[in-house]
């Protein structure tokens, strides 16, 4: 997977809807890596078409990683949370992608 870094302002979806934050962050379509200047601590994967975070990671080199081995599911693809929620469900992925993050957050 190509990462194409940016610097500058991002979008993520919030409870409170999407917000603009500023910070490092890398596209490759279907994820983005982002931190933010207020949190600099830790490197969300978010799934870039309905902003979601996937997972924080402590380093960049896990999130990249994670990105690359959650990108064999095609659940990715699809435009809304609730969309890929029941794609997972119905194919019975959800458990297996939870794993993967799960493993990736560990290191």
């Amino acid at each position: 997977m190509d990462w194409k870094r940016n610097n500058g302002t991002y979008r993520i979806a919030t409870n409170e809807g999407w917000s603009n934050k500023t910070g490092s962050n890398y596209l490759c379509y279907p994820f983005m890596i982002n931190r933010s200047i207020n949190n600099s601590t830790r490197w969300a994967l978010t799934h870039i078409a309905c902003g979601r975070e996937i997972g924080n990671f402590r380093l960049l080199e896990h999130a990249k990683t994670c990105a690359k081995d959650l990108s064999v599911f095609d659940c990715w693809y699809l435009p809304t949370s609730d969309m890929l929620l029941l794609s997972m469900e119905t194919s019975g992925e959800k458990n297996e992608i939870m794993d993967l993050i799960a493993v990736h957050r560990q290191k």
